[in-house]
């Protein structure tokens, strides 16, 4: 299932959010264009696709979070661009390849953190040094508790 659960890890939602079966489907069936048809098929395709991602995400593989399928949907169109001469925006001639290596690079960096709040969950709680609370475990490591210290 892809939807993304508290559960996951970091890498867990940044895998989940790739709409891989899209992106395979889109390279299926651009390599099965003719080559007089690229300028046209290539963007037709990449659109038919972003408007189907969602529907696919909702129908076939369960996923309720609204966030992600907008993310997921997105990512489709990022993935299409950095495919570069398969693309539909080499077609129309405003594929860049530093731009969408970066793209990709920063998008896949922080995506999953507002997806999931990554950042908090996995953060321990912290209590101060000089509290009663942190007295036992002092006490099994062998130092001494002293309040202010």
């Amino acid at each position: 299932m892809r939807q993304i659960k508290q559960e996951n890890s970091y890498t867990d939602v940044t895998l989940k959010l790739i709409p891989s079966e899209m992106i395979g489907i889109y390279l299926a069936i651009v390599n099965m264009i003719p080559e007089r048809d690229v300028k046209i098929g290539m963007p037709v395709v990449a659109l038919i696709l972003f408007i189907l991602t969602p529907v696919f995400l909702w129908k076939i593989k369960g996923v309720r979070d609204k966030k992600q399928i907008a993310i997921s949907t997105f990512e489709f169109i990022l993935w299409v661009y950095c495919i570069g001469p398969l693309g539909p925006f080499s077609a129309i001639e405003v594929y860049i390849p530093w731009v969408a290596g970066m793209l990709l690079v920063l998008w896949k960096a922080f995506t999953p953190a507002f997806m999931k709040d990554i950042f908090i969950d996995d953060v321990p709680d912290v209590v101060p040094v000089d509290t009663p609370d942190n007295k036992q475990s002092d006490e099994q490591s062998g130092v001494p508790y002293v309040p202010g210290n």
